[in-house]
């Protein structure tokens, strides 16, 4: 693997350490903020074909949710991502990663968790599922202090625990 690149919402879009997680990879983040998973269906294809990725980080699925996209659709636009990928090349591997139960999000944290569920299942062999919900979370109560003033963006504080969380889920990737 050379050449990791990062899709998605703003979560992603923001990571600026994420290639703490790919040390010798060339790392290119191609995520854009406010993007939901119905516009990636259209943009992937053309990100793929300009970068030509040799592995694909996606995070996305929030802004959907706020946007009032259902359960069915946001799972089954997720799914189809990964087949965007496998058309493109079927050994390209993917990493989904799950939407983070933000402090904005309180009540649809059930909602999250299906979706979260149901994307990682519906996943092909070889992906890679990061869960990186734990890293948000102590003693069962949310970490506020890992969020900035809207409670759905991170702080530079998360973004060192997302590498620790993600580095172990995506080694020998």
């Amino acid at each position: 693997m050379e050449k990791v690149v990062l899709v998605g919402s703003s979560i992603f879009q923001q990571w600026f350490n994420a290639a703490d997680v790919f040390v010798g990879h060339e790392v290119l983040n191609r995520a854009i903020g406010g993007t939901t998973t119905g516009q990636w269906l259209d943009m992937l294809p053309s990100v793929l074909e300009e970068e030509r990725p040799d592995a694909l980080c996606v995070y996305c699925g929030s802004n959907d949710l706020n946007a009032g996209v259902g359960e069915e659709e946001i799972v089954g636009n997720s799914l189809q991502l990964r087949q965007i990928v496998r058309a493109y090349r079927e050994d390209v591997p993917l990493a989904f990663f799950a939407i983070i139960k933000a402090p904005q999000k309180l009540e649809k944290w059930d909602l999250i968790e299906r979706i979260n569920v149901r994307v990682r299942l519906g996943l092909l062999e070889g992906d890679r599922y990061v869960e990186t919900n734990g890293v948000f979370f102590a003693a069962g109560r949310v970490r506020a202090e890992l969020f900035v003033e809207d409670q759905l963006h991170l702080t530079d504080a998360a973004y060192e625990l997302m590498v620790e969380a993600t580095q172990p889920v995506l080694e020998g990737w």
